[in-house]
């Protein structure tokens, strides 16, 4: 059985590896981080097959649609703006998991450790304030403990 140490590293370690992937799925180059680029309905039959459409008036002129709809095109784009920020995203991180069922929905692998970290733990009626991810934790174990999570 691993000690509270090990368990405590391993979350540590696993929470730095999810949120560098975030950052590099909503950090790079792509139609879908393109801050002009919006999914659109084709009105060609297709139910609800949707596509990338640009709304940059400079590439989209005279109400003709500019359809961006993969890799390349956001690669070559010299108007691309990526619509997401480090900061935005490490923020939502933190919301997600401070939500027992986002979090084990998206990240069911912090979710279970954090769950076994804190079983044993009692909450204090204060909540120290000693930073978000101790406050996340003992409100998880709160949740836990009176049926919420």
């Amino acid at each position: 059985m691993r000690n509270k140490k090990e368990i405590e590293d391993c979350l540590t370690e696993l929470y730095v590896k999810r949120l560098s992937l975030r950052f590099k799925k909503y950090l790079h180059r792509s139609h879908f981080n393109c801050i002009y680029n919006e999914r659109c309905s084709l009105t060609n039959g297709l139910s609800g097959h949707k596509v990338g459409c640009c709304r940059n008036s400079k590439i989209s002129q005279n109400d003709k649609i500019f359809i961006c709809n993969d890799e390349q095109q956001a690669v070559k784009c010299k108007y691309y703006i990526c619509s997401n920020s480090k900061e935005d995203i490490e923020r939502q991180f933190k919301k997600d998991i401070s939500d027992p069922k986002i979090c084990g929905q998206k990240e069911p692998k912090i979710a279970v450790l954090l769950w076994v970290l804190y079983d044993s733990e009692k909450i204090p009626i204060k909540i120290e304030k000693k930073g978000w991810f101790t406050n996340l934790c003992k409100k998880l174990l709160f949740w836990k403990a009176n049926g919420l999570a």
